[in-house]
């Protein structure tokens, strides 16, 4: 099949998914026509870019959505998505940090997660919506996150006693024989988090040359002059690889934000409940589940809509 044919097929699913969310018969058909090669993910990767333009709906968008859905469709044609998706693989490789989706080394697409076992035996886990590049020398052993989450588990070499390192923007970290997690979401923060669950990691910042030893039980957020309060490890290290989140006492808001790393959305979400403290466990990868967890716990109301590309919010008045 020639690659002309896979990105008219990804414009057929996008029509698709933005007129009425799949069923269950479709939503398979749908995983089985992604894991057909790696042209057809590639494609797809593309076209949920296009579809992540949900996230700069206006404030009355939800409005929007409730009228289209009783008098008309969004009537984009399959020629008009092909050639949206087809732009996007130049726009996005070369003027964004979407571009190491395909140029480095190791990467992750939103809402996936890998495994990876490195030559020397190190293993890596991939979070969501991450990019590396590995660099090993005769001398020493690193690895560059352009973004992402990884969680990394170094291998004790016998012979060459090579030092594993770890770059972000922020920083230079060091193992110093250890497992550990290392997040840097080019966000508003536009930190780094280390979460140490093993032995420890020697912290050098870019910009301050300013150094820190994080041990086990240990985490530390960081730019690239300053660190933040030392803490105690965020359980959520340790089960994200779960695809699950625990919260703590958390606002919605943050809730649905961190969901938000797994799943192109945008969400109305009513004021009075941004500050709502929510306590759980929850999945990033099912939003049924977590609309029913949220509202059989809290007076709230989810409504999903667009294939669950958007979600409205709203508290739920209770006699």
């Amino acid at each position: 099949m020639s690659q002309t044919q896979i990105l008219q097929e990804a414009a057929e699913w996008i029509v698709l998914i933005q007129a009425s969310a799949l069923t269950e018969a479709q939503q398979i058909e749908f995983e089985a026509w992604k894991n057909q090669s790696e042209v057809h993910q590639t494609a797809w990767l593309k076209a949920e870019y296009l579809l992540s333009s949900f996230e700069h709906f206006p404030e009355n968008g939800h409005a929007i959505i409730k009228k289209s859905s009783q008098t008309t469709r969004f009537q984009w044609t399959k020629h008009l998505v092909v050639a949206c998706i087809t732009c996007l693989g130049s726009i996005i490789a070369w003027n964004s940090d979407y571009k190491y989706l395909w140029l480095s080394d190791y990467s992750t697409a939103m809402g996936q997660q890998k495994n990876v076992r490195l030559e020397d035996g190190t293993q890596l886990q991939l979070n969501t919506n991450t990019a590396l590049d590995i660099q090993y020398t005769p001398h020493q052993r690193t690895l560059r996150l352009h973004y992402g989450e990884i969680q990394i588990h170094t291998a004790k070499e016998i012979q060459s006693h090579r030092p594993f390192f770890v770059e972000t923007e922020n920083a230079h970290l060091q193992a110093l024989g250890t497992i550990f997690n290392v997040q840097y979401l080019k966000n508003k923060q536009q930190q780094t988090c280390l979460g140490v669950i093993e032995s420890a990691v020697k912290v050098t910042l870019n910009q301050s040359k300013k150094m820190t030893v994080v041990r086990a039980g240990e985490q530390l957020c960081f730019d690239g002059t300053d660190f933040k309060a030392l803490g105690q490890l965020d359980p959520n290290v340790l089960v994200w690889k779960n695809q699950m989140i625990m919260a703590f006492e958390m606002p919605l808001e943050q809730l649905l934000q961190e969901i938000g790393r797994y799943q192109y959305q945008y969400v109305d979400l009513d004021a009075q409940l941004r500050a709502l403290k929510v306590s759980g466990s929850y999945p990033t990868n099912n939003l049924a589940h977590l609309q029913s967890a949220l509202e059989l716990s809290y007076p709230l109301k989810m409504e999903r809509h667009l294939g669950n590309r958007v979600l409205i919010i709203r508290a739920r008045n209770e006699k």
